[in-house]
């Protein structure tokens, strides 16, 4: 029995050793992590399969004469058994991939055992088979999420699993007595193997997948610290002295061996001096951009990786790293750099957007298209940190969000007038982020007609509606918990409905009168932004447009009635 338990335990420790090693495959980690396309499931089913080839092949055979041969040949003698891993094979996949994953491996390890012989066979065919449903129906009672099953428990659990084996070969055995002989044998070392070998193999799995989540925390806590050391030496054009002081920022943010800046006229600064690309790598990558390559895209060549800056769709300026040989760029610093690409990007824009604005000619209005309010921004950026550690995929998803915020202001600064659904995709990225900051504060529905979403309406009227709302309207509103806002787009005829109500503290008469008659309101409140909109309608519609304010102290409703206007006319 102890040479029986010794010799299992080598096996199982070999499995493990395996299992660890493909953990570095990326594309296995990504299928056991996701496990939601076929391709995830196909990717573990030959894994899996794999292992029931492996387990099986290498199992100890034991005799008649229940003398243990640690290695033996395909073909099994009569009134032999096997003492193997499949059952812990098996189980995992129950866990990992349900009746998808339990059953085609259970399917195969009652083949193999099949083509292996003996006169015992159909007894360990029937317990595969009956061990890969119970094996699915199991796993149904823990977490999906591989990382919070515990151990133990799935371990304890899937001990039975052998039981039922070892049940099976009591009942269905030719002879009692020679059941009972082997029972005897392997009973013990089965069930302790077998529970050490789910507790090691599940351990390994969810340490490797610690290290990844670990690695994406610290990966994503990167950009930010990236971003904020270089975004204040941004200016609407890159200069040889930003150039030298972004670059280094970058250097020491990565592990580069060099990194280069290029303006579409000259190398602008290249750290270490030594480092200079040819002239033909450099029109490759320029023209890479300006033609088969999409803007938001990374080109590598050689030990080459581009950085890219863009403005609208033009390249601005290009960054050249090169990494360090035992620190190549992997799948993880690839999106951070791309999303490093499209920041810098925006914030160029911004900035050339800030300088353009003085070219419009009402001053109001170029401060409501414009305008970036840095406490939002700053706000925002506090947000997403400090979801960093505890959601780093919502922290990316913010980030996408905020992206989407500033990409709908810069269109706005440009466009005369936007599509509904644009507005909307604007006013949705701010109220993710809003949301985020303040869990469960706000409560949001939407009655938009579809008919409306190709219309055209003047940037930010419905959006700064939206905001004001979320500002000025729950000020003095006791309970923060119960703070709802409607935001309504319908169509009437000929004309544009756009509403947002809330059930806020209302509008003061005082407010409320400043705001119709254009007199001088509070610079804090509710009445400044509603004026401007009131303004800006009338002086794009005149009297076509109306704008109306229903307030009480049980909430208030702002709406305008625009006239309808599509894309061609």
């Amino acid at each position: 029995m102890l040479e029986l338990f010794m010799l299992l335990m080598e096996r199982a420790g070999l499995m493990v050793l395996l299992a660890y090693a493909l953990l570095y495959i990326p594309r296995f980690k990504e299928a056991l992590v996701n496990r939601q396309s076929k391709k995830d499931y196909l990717v573990l089913l030959v894994v899996f399969a794999a292992f029931t080839v492996f387990a099986n092949i290498s199992g100890i055979e034991i005799l008649a004469s229940r003398e243990i041969v640690p290695v033996h040949t395909w073909s099994i003698q009569a009134g032999s058994a096997i003492a193997n891993f499949r059952v812990v094979i098996i189980g995992i996949a129950g866990l990992v991939g349900g009746f998808a994953l339990s059953l085609p491996i259970a399917g195969l390890s009652a083949l193999i055992r099949w083509l292996q012989g003996g006169d015992t066979a159909y007894i360990y065919v029937t317990s595969s088979l009956c061990i890969g449903l119970a094996a699915a129906y199991l796993g149904q009672f823990f977490p999906s999420s591989l990382k919070a099953i515990q151990v133990r428990q799935a371990a304890l659990s899937l001990m039975g699993l052998e039981l039922i084996q070892l049940a099976l070969i009591a009942l269905l055995s030719p002879s009692s007595q020679e059941a009972h002989s082997l029972l005897q044998v392997i009973a013990l070392p089965m069930l302790v193997t077998d529970g050490l070998g789910i507790w090691l193999f599940l351990s390994v799995i969810q340490q490797s997948l610690r290290d990844l989540e670990w690695a994406k925390i610290s990966q994503t806590k990167n950009i930010f610290l990236v971003t904020q050391k270089i975004l204040p030496y941004f200016s609407s054009r890159m200069t040889q002295e930003s150039a030298e002081i972004i670059s280094l920022k970058l250097y020491e943010s990565f592990d580069l061996r060099a990194i280069a800046v290029y303006s579409p006229k000259s190398q602008l600064y290249a750290y270490p001096k030594s480092l200079a690309l040819s002239h033909d790598q450099i029109n490759y990558f320029w023209q890479a951009y300006h033609g088969q390559v999409k803007p938001g895209q990374l080109i590598q060549v050689g030990d080459f990786l581009s950085l890219p800056i863009f403005v609208k769709e033009d390249l601005h300026s290009l960054f050249i790293l090169e990494f360090n040989s035992h620190a190549e760029p992997n799948p993880l610093i690839e999106e951070i750099l791309l999303g490093l690409s499209q920041i810098l990007s925006m914030q160029y824009e911004l900035k050339i957007a800030d300088q353009n604005t003085r070219l419009l000619k009402d001053a109001e209005i170029k401060s409501l298209q414009a305008q970036v309010n840095p406490h939002f921004f700053f706000n925002a950026m506090n947000t997403i940190s400090s979801l960093v550690r505890l959601d780093p995929n919502r922290a990316r998803q913010l980030l996408i969000e905020l992206s989407h915020y500033f990409r709908a202001n810069l269109n706005g600064a440009r466009n005369e007038k936007i599509s509904i659904s644009q507005e909307l995709e604007h006013i949705q990225a701010y109220l993710s982020i809003i949301q985020a900051r303040f869990p469960d504060r706000y409560h949001i529905s939407k009655e938009i007609d579809p008919a409306s979403l190709d219309l055209l309406i003047p940037p930010f009227v419905l959006q700064m509606l939206v905001e004001n709302a979320i500002q000025h309207a729950f000020e003095n509103k006791a309970n923060k918990s119960d703070q709802a806002l409607t935001i309504r787009v319908q169509v009437q005829d000929q004309e544009l409905a756009l509403s947002v109500s809330d059930n806020g503290s209302g509008i003061g008469e005082d407010k409320l009168a400043a705001i119709f008659n254009n007199e001088s309101v509070p610079s804090k409140g509710n009445g400044t932004a509603l004026n401007n909109i009131r303004q800006r309608l009338k002086t794009l519609y005149n009297d076509q447009a109306q704008f109306d304010i229903e307030t009480s102290q049980a909430g208030t409703r702002v709406s305008c009635l625009i006239p309808i206007e599509r894309k061609n006319d």
